[in-house]
């Protein structure tokens, strides 16, 4: 039984692909590749498969179900094609030989993880913005944020290396590829299926310039404890504000612990990219560092910073307009 496990990773269009995926099963299974029902959620990611494949005695029914499909599929020939970031998560905490093991007992005996690579200074710039701007961050910086991500040990590509150990295959996409064409039809060319007949694909995360960035980030500073009953309706009214604004270019305005953080996430990417490309991830990858999405009020010109505290109130007028009160201080620039 032959398995392709797409693991992302964050922020390299997954949720296009997954959603292309759920949208043209017959088209896939046309081309040999099974995309199976069981495990996968509205929006085509397959977590509740994979949790219950490594948390033990989860979701039996569902994996006898999964099993049964995927026999069968199998048994025409198909590959079977699940796809989740979150193994990536997974892999890089460690849990990854779990994962592995979990689908041989589900039949697999030929398994391929797939994943994009990225930038390291795009993907951090673009995971802080999208947690900032779902007000999900609790109003972290963006050196905070990168610290974080290194206490999650997200840049630790080693240990896909090391699930390779365990006889899977490895096959490392790189991003700017995707990005410079489609990744759904970058993605499906992989998988060897013409994909002509493909919608053009839809914008599924809105983009946000430094001044709503920092806007929603310190909007949410003025709200701890924020519920989600309050979040989700509010982060909808604070984005179509933030949407509205006309928007500077991004700089950097990053001081030198936080360069000194992204400098060791490029090391990470390049020792990856040398093991599995056998080049430096620059030779695969734009090499030009786009600024970041930050916006430090306290060196901003008059004009902008004026533009930021126009955005700022009325983002803290929508959350008065939901009976929350945020906090003056934490607004004050």
């Amino acid at each position: 039984m032959r398995v392709i496990l797409h693991a992302g990773q964050h922020k390299t269009g997954s949720t296009a692909i997954q959603a292309a995926l759920q949208a043209h099963r017959a088209l896939l299974r046309g081309a040999g590749i099974h995309v199976p029902a069981e495990g996968m959620r509205d929006g085509g990611n397959y977590r509740p498969l994979i949790d219950a494949l490594t948390e033990p005695g989860e979701a039996e029914d569902l994996l006898r179900a999964a099993g049964a499909a995927w026999r069968e599929a199998a048994g025409r020939g198909d590959r079977i094609l699940v796809s989740a970031e979150y193994v990536k998560t997974l892999v890089v905490e460690g849990r990854g030989v779990r994962l592995v093991q979990a689908l041989r007992e589900l039949g697999a005996t030929d398994i391929t993880l797939v994943l994009y690579l990225r930038n390291p200074f795009e993907l951090a710039n673009s995971a802080f913005t999208q947690r900032t701007a779902v007000l999900l961050a609790r109003g972290r910086s963006f050196k905070d944020h990168i610290a974080a991500l290194y206490d999650e040990a997200y840049f630790n590509y080693r240990a896909f290396l090391e699930l390779e150990d365990t006889g899977i295959g490895l096959e490392v996409l790189p991003y700017a590829d995707a990005a410079r064409s489609s990744i759904v039809s970058h993605f499906f060319r992989f998988l060897g299926v013409t994909a002509a007949t493909l919608p053009e694909e839809p914008r599924l995360n809105a983009a946000f310039g430094p001044l709503a960035v920092e806007a929603l980030r310190r909007l949410a500073i003025a709200l701890p404890g924020l519920r989600r009953r309050h979040r989700v309706p509010l982060k909808e009214r604070c984005q179509a504000i933030a949407l509205t604004a006309a928007e500077p270019s991004p700089f950097w305005g990053v001081d030198e612990e936080a360069r000194s953080l992204l400098e060791a996430a490029d090391h990470a990417t390049d020792a990856f990219a040398q093991a599995v490309w056998g080049v430096p991830w620059r030779a695969r990858l734009p090499d030009a560092e786009r600024p970041l999405n930050i916006f430090d009020p306290r060196t901003a010109s008059a004009e902008d910073k004026a533009r930021y505290e126009t955005l700022l109130d009325a983002m803290c007028a929508a959350a008065r307009g939901l009976g929350l009160r945020p906090s003056q201080a934490s607004t004050t620039t």
